[in-house]
């Protein structure tokens, strides 16, 4: 059963509960007024039969003009009135109606023993002899003489609740059957937003990554299931984007790995194969041959490094960060470079000290990858400038690195820092390594809660420029 029909059903449920008790309720009142209407007339017979001269032992005949129970008009008697013996036997009798066709009389079996009600005579409800009608009677002592019952006939009070509750069993279907439609009408409005959810949903499954459930026209509710819906739906497109976009990256990375090792493994077996066949036959030969194949192995070695540093950066291993020297950290590195090339110009302009917190060893592999990117990059003998900047006021501590090489490809400043990423597209290793040390940066540095970014210079060479957070 769907939501709309059952919400109108347990309303229609709930309608004919609540019109059946109240219908229950309004003819018990109406007709608990009637019969208090009835008794109160019943009562004033018994004050008028009080009031009135003293009965003989015999009482009055019945009919006598003095009986309250005299032909009230043209619609006949409308009380009946019976005198008991103190054995209860009837002793004479006056139905009510009229005279050619009287109601029937009420039965008074065992009436003659009831007891006084305090003051007031007891008004009881008995059944008529017979045609099942009822009677609403009073009953007054006569003393020795016996009881005198005066009974109203309640086919009135019966036909009127009745009328009352086939009116309102009418009334009651008419507003059972429009508040029904009403109902319908208001929840089919009320959850139309929800179709709207369920279709975007299903064309949400279906592929379209950009549909988003409407969420203007709806009630506050439904409004704000619908904006935690497009909350989730964003969330789950950017997770699942994300997922490929790591697939793609994972199979990108595992193809340019598996290229970079098949070069220098080729290399190696090709020079063990010439061994191997004797091609190689004087010592110079055969020293050039281990010199080739020593350093390509040592280049597969650096390689496996790099992804090694890689992998552990990418597993988000917490690191032991601790107060770390920045300036004498780029200090050593400029000695580094010197000796490794000391026709290359190196200048460092620092503090005295510049306080980060970090791991050292792999802030000593970004200053030391940056100077190797710088050197790779540029003509021998071109300047290189560093910069660390530290202020008294500032939360970070910035490491600039500056070259005076032909400065770098805009259309390639965005992705400069991605793995296997080469300027030159010719992927020549005489023009740097594998394309990973500027990855490396870009993962230390955001392990360290910093940031790096790339461009060229005003006057011409590339820069790099890392930003750390200072130690306190």
């Amino acid at each position: 059963m769907s939501l709309r029909s059952r919400l109108v059903l347990s309303f229609a449920v709930v309608l004919v509960v609540a019109t059946g008790v109240l219908g229950v309720v309004l003819a018990n009142t109406t007709r608990a007024a009637l019969v208090d209407q009835i008794d109160d007339q019943l009562r004033e017979i018994e004050r008028r039969e009080e009031a009135g001269p003293s009965r003989s032992e015999a009482g009055p005949p019945i009919g006598a003009p003095d009986s309250p129970a005299e032909p009230a008009g043209p619609g006949g008697r409308s009380l009946a009135h019976v005198v008991l013996a103190p054995d209860g036997r009837v002793v004479a009798s006056q139905p009510c109606g009229y005279a050619d066709d009287p109601y029937p009389l009420p039965d008074t079996t065992g009436l003659a023993a009831t007891p006084r009600e305090g003051k007031y005579a007891p008004i009881v409800t008995v059944p008529a002899e017979s045609g099942g009608g009822s009677y609403r009677a009073v009953l007054l002592s006569r003393g020795a003489s016996g009881v005198d019952v005066f009974a109203a006939p309640l086919d009135d009070v019966d036909a009127t609740v009745a009328r009352l509750v086939r009116t309102f069993l009418l009334t009651g279907l008419v507003v059972l059957v429009l508040g029904g439609l009403a109902t319908w009408w208001s929840v089919r409005r009320s959850l139309r937003p929800v179709d709207g959810m369920v279709s975007a949903a299903a064309a949400i499954a279906g592929g379209e990554l950009s549909r988003r459930i409407p969420e203007g026209g709806a009630p506050r509710e439904l409004e704000r299931l619908g904006g935690a819906l497009n909350d989730m739906v964003g969330q789950l497109v950017d997770s699942y984007r994300s997922e490929q976009l790591a697939k793609q990256s994972l199979s990108r990375f595992v193809a340019d790995a598996s290229h970079e090792l098949r070069t220098p493994l080729a290399a190696v077996r090709g020079y063990t194969e010439l061994y191997r066949k004797g091609a190689l036959r004087t010592d110079d030969e055969r020293d050039g041959a281990m010199r080739r194949i020593d350093a390509e192995s040592r280049r597969m070695r650096r390689l496996v490094d790099d992804l090694f540093t890689l992998a552990s950066l990418d597993s988000q291993h917490p690191t032991d960060h601790q107060p770390v020297d920045l300036v004498r950290i780029t200090r050593d590195a400029v000695a580094d470079s010197e000796a490794i090339e000391p026709g290359r110009p190196v200048s460092l302009a620092a503090p005295e000290r510049a306080l980060v917190q970090g791991d050292p060893g792999q802030l000593v592999q970004v200053v030391t990858n940056l100077l190797g990117n710088a050197r790779s990059h540029t003509p021998a003998g071109s300047p290189v400038d560093l910069r660390v900047e530290a202020g008294t006021a500032s939360a970070t501590v910035v490491l600039e690195v500056r070259d005076h090489g032909p400065g770098l490809p805009a259309d390639q400043l965005d992705v400069v820092f991605e793995r296997f990423h080469r300027v030159d597209p010719s992927r020549s290793r005489a023009t740097g390594g594998a394309g990973l040390g500027l990855a490396i940066v870009a993962a230390i540095v955001a392990a360290h809660r910093g940031q790096v970014r790339a461009e060229n210079a005003p006057d011409g060479g590339a820069r790099f420029t890392v930003a750390l957070p200072a130690s306190p």
